[in-house]
């Protein structure tokens, strides 16, 4: 199963691991204001599921999700509405269900230090 690793210790015991899937990256990046990060939406590999990302910009704004289902796009803000600070990474974790995609925003202009966007799969 996709986003699932299997492990053998000395003893021959075997479990599974969950291993994250990326589904987007940027390092170093400009952003302009309220303009989609990906140039592609990101899509999940296993429905529902949880994207994580971690990002840290380089000025003042708010980080926006733009969910999109059946050509509807819906923003959802992070950080309960609050602006993230420069330089300081956050990490945010939501809800992904299937036939979604994803793309994220940022309120200001600003460099993208780093964004990473992975999908985390339940075990099996």
């Amino acid at each position: 199963m996709v986003g699932i690793a299997q492990y053998t210790d000395a003893n021959g015991n075997q479990w599974n691991k969950t291993v994250p899937i990326t589904k987007g990256t940027k390092f170093n990046t400009s952003v302009t204001a309220n303009t989609n990060i990906f140039a592609a939406s990101l899509s999940p590999t296993v429905s529902p599921t949880v994207f994580r990302i971690y990002c840290c910009f380089d000025a003042v704004g708010m980080v926006k999700i733009q969910r999109t289902f059946s050509a509807v796009t819906v923003a959802e803000t992070l950080n309960l509405g609050a602006s993230l600070l420069a330089n300081v990474s956050y990490m945010f974790d939501f809800l992904v269900d299937p036939s979604e995609t994803i793309n994220i925003q940022y309120t200001a202009n600003a460099t993208a230090l780093k964004i990473s966007v992975v999908e985390i799969a339940g075990d099996a």
